[in-house]
């Protein structure tokens, strides 16, 4: 349980950035954590693939891209 609030603390911290989902709120009912994040409608990078196959180099690397930066931003709060 404590490594779900860490998580979710960090969402609700670093979350401010276009490279990271944000999360916009979080509470404990009945035993259950629910947790606001911003909706992502492309759904999962599997989903994409499985819907479109094969992802082309340049999608590929702009993807990479965005997770290095979000990647960076955390690493530059000593994350």
């Amino acid at each position: 349980r404590r490594h779900v609030y860490r998580e979710i603390e960090m969402m609700l911290k670093f979350g401010a950035t276009p490279s990271l989902i944000r999360c916009f709120g979080v509470r404990y009912l009945e035993g259950y954590v629910e947790i606001a994040m911003e909706y992502m409608d492309g759904g999962s990078l599997g989903d994409l693939i499985s819907r479109h196959g094969a992802i082309p180099e340049p999608c590929i690397g702009s993807i990479a891209l965005g997770a290095l930066r979000g990647l960076h931003h955390l690493h530059q709060h000593h994350v």
